[in-house]
């Protein structure tokens, strides 16, 4: 999470899109932690599932712009 965000990225752990406005690229969310709706723009959007990737001993694995 921290690696994304110091690339720009905007995290958003355990929230619901409501709907996503493709026309003004905006993303309707809502959250049970913080309890409200909040509308956040991007320019680029990634979904994330919450699934933990398998990192492959593959060489160069510690270079440093290998993200696993």
């Amino acid at each position: 999470e921290k690696i994304f965000e110091a690339k720009g990225a905007k995290i958003f752990m355990e929230t619901t899109v409501d709907r996503i406005d493709y026309d003004k690229k905006e993303v309707h969310c809502s959250t049970k932690i913080m309890e409200k709706n909040f509308v956040e723009a991007y320019d680029k959007l990634i979904l994330a599932t919450g699934s933990v990737p398998i990192s492959p001993k593959v060489p160069g694995r510690d270079l440093e712009n290998f993200i696993s």
